[in-house]
């Protein structure tokens, strides 16, 4: 008589035999982000842990499975992404028998690669003040000799926006004058002023934001009215003098001319005094009698 105790053992050992574990992480394991650009994600995990064997590695993206690794795989490209988009990214380790481990995940954002952006008809208001110049002590002593000039002149610039539009958030302004960085200001300054000697150039505000996107510039140029009004004068034509001609001198205003300037040709084309005549040039009369030939 055949016993069928045999091969109900042969069941059970079957049974006590098989893979029913999954694989495990040890310790704080968790998945980095070793990459973020504004249109994929480059994840890492640790190796899991496994009675038998880890056979491979499932990728998930918001629940959804893209992707498969072998058992010595570690990092994961993650592409066609939107930018500046949270995604949740998860990782399984799976076994031989088929055995899935605990789900490691995390939430991850990919960069923000929209620059900000000004609203259609957008401008950069400038306006210009003249200020005084300071003057120096001695002026104020009447008798004080030589008198002292006055400093150089100075503006005052004041410049406005209107807010330059971001997805995520405008941080900061930059203010540029010829290509050189006059002031950074936070994001919600929409004004600036400040003083310089030279008001003439071309200015421009941008906008960036977190991730460093920078916006299209808002330009202004602003010239010098006496550069303008020089370049717009006719030529200068020499002047006819008399004979023996006299330009007479006041002695009372000695030492208060800036400057003298002669042009070219006789007695210049052109004389620029700072006051009133204050000199006297004798020219002497032409020779008389005929041309020398």
């Amino acid at each position: 008589m055949r016993s069928h105790l045999a091969p109900c053992a042969l069941l059970l050992l079957l049974s006590a035999c098989a893979d029913s574990r999954p694989p495990i992480w040890e310790g704080a394991a968790g998945i980095e982000a070793s990459a973020i650009e504004a249109r994929s994600l480059r994840v890492e995990w640790p190796a899991a842990q496994d009675d038998r064997a880890v056979a491979g590695y499932e990728i998930l993206l918001d629940e959804e499975r893209i992707g498969e690794a072998d058992a010595d795989v570690r990092s994961w490209e993650i592409t066609g992404l939107a930018q500046g988009t949270e995604y949740i990214v998860a990782v399984t380790a799976v076994d031989e028998a088929g055995n899935r481990s605990e789900r490691l995940s995390t939430m991850l954002s990919t960069a923000d690669g929209q620059p900000p952006s000004w609203p259609e008809g957008a401008a950069l208001s400038l306006t210009v003040e003249e200020l005084e110049a300071e003057l120096g002590a001695e002026e104020l002593d009447p008798e004080a000799l030589p008198p002292v000039e006055a400093g150089p002149s100075s503006s005052l610039i004041r410049l406005a926006w209107p807010p330059a539009e971001d997805r995520v958030g405008v941080t900061r302004y930059r203010i540029r004058k010829d290509g050189e960085v006059i002031a950074t200001l936070e994001g919600h300054t929409l004004r600036h002023e400040l003083q310089l000697e030279t008001p003439a150039g071309v200015w421009i505000v941008e906008a960036s934001d977190e991730a460093e996107n920078v916006s299209r510039p808002l330009m202004r140029e602003h010239r010098d009215p006496g550069f303008e009004l020089a370049a717009g004068l006719a030529e200068p034509t020499a002047p006819s003098l008399a004979p023996a001609a006299v330009l007479q001198l006041d002695p009372s205003i000695v030492g208060t001319i800036p400057r003298l300037r002669l042009g070219e040709g006789f007695l210049g084309r052109a004389l620029e005094l700072g006051a009133r005549p204050p000199i006297e040039l004798n020219t002497p009369a032409p020779p008389e009698g005929p041309a020398p030939e």
